[in-house]
């Protein structure tokens, strides 16, 4: 991350889907109070087990969290573009870059 002041830094909030094992970008960048605060709405509006919690955690299976506006999540549709633009490599086999 670039040397950004913590007041200009700014957040997205992502979905992570359990089934696919993929992580969606749900709002454009934010200033992290905002952000947070969408996080918290969207994961109290979730169903099942995980209803009208605040947080989101890995064995609630869906889930929303926050993250500084430039990181590229390898387990989403950028992250395999990225990874993808490096070819040649295989997915199945260890790289040094």
């Amino acid at each position: 991350m670039a040397d950004v002041p913590p007041a200009e830094q700014l957040y997205v909030v992502r979905f992570f889907d359990g089934f696919d094992h993929e992580w969606t970008d749900v709002s454009g960048p934010l200033p992290r109070e905002q952000a947070e605060q969408l996080c918290r709405q969207r994961n109290r509006a979730r169903s099942g087990t995980a209803a009208g919690k605040e947080t989101g955690e890995y064995a609630d299976i869906d889930y929303y969290r926050v993250f500084e506006s430039d990181t590229v999540m390898v387990h989403s549709r950028q992250g395999r573009k990225d990874l993808a633009d490096r070819a040649p490599w295989h997915p199945h086999v260890a790289r040094d870059n």
